[in-house]
This record gives structure tokens, C-alpha cells and sequence, in this order.
């Protein structure tokens, strides 16, 4: 029986825009690479939100890339009964030797990776040996964990040759890295996004108890209130502004329209057939760029690199809070609301509204 991960999957091109959103992705791709991802990831019964397989667009001039994620491979292979196994090619003083698994000792060399897949109806094995020099391209993942990517490269190749009507010009993000040298792709498509889980229901609550005690528990007790010290008043801008349904994107200047995703709230335009998507909780890093420029352009650096510290993890409401207002912890005269100068009786004044008249 088909694996249920490979059956035709039912999600939209929303769909696949708001997955792009939740991942916090750079570049959008166009309507139509959407589109012709959509067909390509239906047709091979892959399912993008089980990383089965990834858009990624690295920059605006750039056609969109569709890399197979590292399962899925083996997930088709599975559900037509094959088996395999697969392994390292290393050297052990004198010796050239292939062990099974990534485990090798610290004295040994890697050379390579090796892998052999036997199908369900075929009379031999289908196996590769694929070289560590051709394949490593030297970016973060291949220094972190050669063993893995080379003996991955091996045995997505076997699995090629086993199922060809399959699997037949698809590429791992391991085999593609080195037709783009300088992005990571292994860990562009292994970055997962966080979805964000839906709210807790609370289930009734069963009155068991009569309308007189009902009244008696919603009776507040009587309190004692301490008198506290008088502070200084003052008048304190928001942490955060009121979410706007409109925001003027800081990159192109057109408005982003707010609206709601599978994934959560995100503000949207399209720019040139090109859509410019932001999460609410999870702006993007060119967004955020353009935001703090504005902020040291209207504060100047100081208070620029203040709310750069203070930046991580941040939303879109915080961002626009602070392009408002940067200095959130100043005190605020009393009369008008503007930053204030001095203190006098215990309240806050700017020079123009002392209470000498001034």
C-alpha cells in the first residue's frame, strides 16, 4: 500500500504563499512560479508542509528553485518496498575500506560515500559511490557534518537509479549545492517554520451550586487598601501602537495591506507581479533594515543602536511604535504630552508649561 505522505495533497497556492510568510522568506516568488511549484509538488504527490519538497528564490532576478527535501527520497522508496543500506568510503592507514552508518574513527580519512537499494522486483541491487571532493561545497553544513551529506548524496543516487519513473530528475539539496555556491541550501530548506498551534478551548463550565450562593461568591470581599507614595505623573507613549489595517512598506513605499493566513497575520503587496509579504510576529530582516534606518535618520544613531539592542524577537507593531516614538522610557510633561524637562511637585513639565506660566 502507497505511503498517505505521497497521496495527492489538497493545499492551494494561498497555501503555499502563506508556508513562504511562516518561514520568514526574503524573496517571494511570482504568482506563476507559485503556481508552477503548486502543479510539480501535486503531481508528485509531495507535500511542501512536510518538507517533502521546497520553493526557494534567493534573489529578485532570480528564477525560482524547487529542491526535493532530504525524506522524501526514501519515503517513495519505502512505499514501493524497497530496502537499502548505506555508508562511508574511508581510509584507514594503508587501507581503503567502506563502513556502514556515519561513523568513522578520528584517525581515518573520508573519501567518499556508498550505498546499495534493492527493490521489490528487481534480480540486483542498485548501488553508488559518490567522491567527498566533488560533492563538498565547504559551507556550514558540509564543515558541520560531512559523514551525513556524503553518505546522503550515495544513497539519494542508488535511489534514482532504483526508481527512475519516480524519483527520475529530482535533486536532494546536497547534490544541488554546488550549482549555487554561495547559499547554504541544505539549511534553507531544513529550516522549518513554527506553527503557530491553535487556541486552547475552554470546555462549559457545570453550575451546580443555587442563585444565593452564586450572588454570596460574586460579593467582593472588603479590602484594606494601603495608601501608597505619591509618584511622579506622567504621560507614557504605548509599547506598542494599535494594529493598523494598512502599513506603508519601508523598502518599496506602496501599502501592505493586513491580512490573515494560515499561518497567522501578515501585511501583503505586490510590487511588479511580485508579492512583498511580512509576518505580523516575524518581520523580515530587509524590513526590520529599513525600519532602523528610518529610526537613525529621525533619532539619530544613538538612539538607533539603543533600539537595535533591544530589537530581537520583535513584531511589526513594536517596529512602528518606535518609528513613532524611539525614547519609550523618558518622562512626558503633564500639560502637552511632549518630553519633559524637569519635575515640580511631583509632576513632570516640559520649559514652555512650568507651572510658573512659562
Amino acid at each position: 500500500m502507497q505511503d498517505k505522505s505521497l497521496q495527492k495533497q489538497d493545499f492551494n497556492a494561498d497555501d503555499i504563499r502563506q508556508l513562504l510568510v511562516a518561514k520568514g522568506n526574503k524573496v517571494q516568488p511570482s504568482d506563476a512560479e507559485v503556481t508552477t511549484f503548486l502543479r510539480v509538488a501535486q503531481g508528485m504527490g509531495a507535500n511542501p508542509f512536510l518538507g517533502d519538497i521546497y520553493l526557494i528564490k534567493y534573489t529578485q532576478d532570480s528564477p525560482a528553485s524547487t529542491v526535493t527535501g532530504k525524506d522524501y527520497f526514501t519515503k517513495v522508496a519505502r512505499s514501493l518496498g524497497g530496502s537499502w543500506k548505506a555508508g562511508l568510503i574511508i581510509q584507514r592507514g594503508d587501507e581503503v575500506i567502506e563502513v556502514e552508518g556515519e561513523f568513522k574513527l578520528k584517525t581515518d580519512t573520508l573519501l567518499g560515500g556508498w550505498a546499495i537499494v534493492h527493490t521489490k522486483d528487481a534480480t540486483m541491487p542498485f548501488g553508488a559511490k559518490v567522491s567527498l571532493e566533488e560533492y563538498s561545497s565547504n559551507q556550514s553544513t558540509w564543515k558541520k557534518m560531512p559523514h551525513t551529506m556524503i553518505r546522503k548524496v550515495a544513497l539519494v543516487h542508488s535511489l534514482r537509479e532504483a526508481y527512475p519513473e519516480k524519483l527520475g530528475g529530482l535533486y536532494d539539496s546536497s547534490e544541488m549545492q554546488q550549482a549555487i555556491p554561495q547559499v547554504d541550501l541544505v539549511n534553507a530548506v531544513e529550516d522549518t517554520p513554527i506553527v503557530k498551534a491553535p487556541p486552547t478551548v475552554e470546555p462549559p463550565k457545570v453550575i451546580t451550586t443555587t442563585v444565593k450562593e452564586i450572588i454570596q461568591e460574586q460579593e467582593p470581599p472588603e479590602t484594606v487598601v494601603e495608601e501608597q507614595p505619591q509618584q511622579p505623573s506622567q504621560v507614557m507613549p504605548p509599547q506598542q501602537i494599535d494594529k493598523p489595517t494598512v502599513i506603508v512598506c519601508p523598502i518599496h513605499g506602496g501599502d501592505m495591506a493586513l491580512r490573515e493566513g494560515k499561518y497567522g497575520e501578515y501585511y501583503s503587496h505586490n510590487v511588479n507581479n511580485t508579492w512583498c509579504n511580512n509576518s505580523l510576529d516575524k518581520p523580515s530582516e530587509a524590513h526590520k533594515n529599513k525600519w532602523l534606518g528610518q529610526i537613525v535618520e529621525k533619532y539619530g544613531e544613538t538612539t538607533g543602536n539603543t533600539v537595535l539592542q533591544e530589537s530581537d524577537g520583535q513584531g511589526i507593531l513594536w517596529w512602528l511604535a518606535r518609528l513613532d516614538n524611539a525614547d519609550m522610557d523618558v518622562r512626558w510633561c503633564t500639560t502637552c504630552g511632549d518630553m519633559a524637562d524637569e519635575i515640580i511637585n511631583n509632576d513632570w513639565y516640559c520649559v514652555e508649561h512650568t507651572p510658573n506660566g512659562n
